[in-house]
């Protein structure tokens, strides 16, 4: 078994079919509802973060799993944060997410429209970067695929604000998908 730390919310393990059998796992992947599948992916979750340092235990998890032909699979495991806001009376789920280019910025906008996603959503331009900030964003943790999740969101936020240029307010996806997609 092989653990990657991505960063401070994502996690690469790269399973070995030894590792899969030795676990009591098949290629279908992880059965949450079966007892003994729970056991190995928290058994899994231990080992990382005492070898690497990722701990799971704080937060939303967001699990995929890609069998490979040889029996083995790749575990793709992503944190969830949440923070609250400043005046303290109610959670808003916020994500913000950063891009090197537009481009990138751009597909995740038309596949967050293709799935649904609704809510409010900023853009900013930081430093020659993008910063997209995602409100009440539910489950689609996909989107660490298109940009770097930014861990401290309230202090993300609060530093957008106050140097980083609006381009875009309350309804980036839909204005991106309008234009480019």
């Amino acid at each position: 078994m092989e653990l990657i730390k991505v960063d401070s919310t994502k996690l690469k393990i790269i399973l070995t079919p030894s590792d899969m059998t030795d676990r009591g796992l098949t290629a279908t992947g992880f059965d949450y509802a079966d007892t003994a599948s729970k056991r190995a992916f928290w058994d899994i979750l231990d080992k990382a973060k005492e070898e690497t340092g990722f701990d799971a235990c704080h937060g939303r998890l967001y699990v995929r799993f890609f069998p490979s032909t040889d029996g083995g699979g790749e575990l793709y495991i992503t944190k969830k944060m949440r923070f609250e806001k400043s005046d303290g009376n109610s959670k808003e789920n916020v994500t913000v997410i950063g891009f090197g280019s537009s481009e990138e910025l751009i597909q995740l906008c038309g596949r967050l429209r293709a799935d649904g996603f609704e809510s409010p959503s900023d853009l900013y331009l930081y430093n020659g970067n993008y910063f997209l900030v995602l409100h009440e964003l539910t489950d689609e943790l996909y989107i660490s695929e298109y940009g770097i999740s930014l861990r401290d969101v309230s202090l993300c936020v609060s530093i957008l604000k106050e140097h980083g240029k609006l381009l875009c307010e309350s309804k980036t996806v839909e204005t991106f998908c309008e234009i480019f997609v």
